[in-house]
């Protein structure tokens, strides 16, 4: 597990997919130093997801324990206090560096989001 307490999960031999027993876990890449800045990623619903750095597709299998994924040499293992959730379906927090900057680019995005949604407002 990271510092944030979702399970991380590395692709050295570059499979094109692993399966995980969990769906909100970081993606690396590749183990250090060749890595990519590390993600969270929560798949929400859905079975699948891409990581939008590497590439790989992470498929939730429900047959597999929290730590376990396939291939088997793919989880990095160390233990941490969990973080709370962000939301669902996002790959919505990375640390690059140590620090997080992808926090206040996604309230950025979202408050623009909502404003392009609102109706117009009619003026009295």
């Amino acid at each position: 597990m990271s510092d944030s307490g979702h399970p991380k999960f590395r692709n050295d031999r570059g499979v094109p997919e692993i399966c995980i027993g969990v769906r909100e876990f970081e993606c690396i890449g590749v183990s250090p130093p060749q890595d990519h800045p590390h993600i969270y990623i929560d798949m929400g619903g859905a079975d699948t997801i891409l990581c939008p750095y590497c590439g790989t597709c992470f498929h939730f299998d429900p047959r597999l324990r929290p730590l376990d994924a396939e291939p088997p040499d793919v989880s990095l293992l160390n233990r941490t206090r969990p973080k709370r959730s962000r939301g669902a379906g996002q790959v919505n927090h990375f640390t690059i560096f140590g620090t997080e900057i992808a926090r206040s680019l996604i309230e950025i995005l979202t408050a623009r989001r909502s404003e392009a949604t609102d109706p117009p407002r009619r003026h009295a």
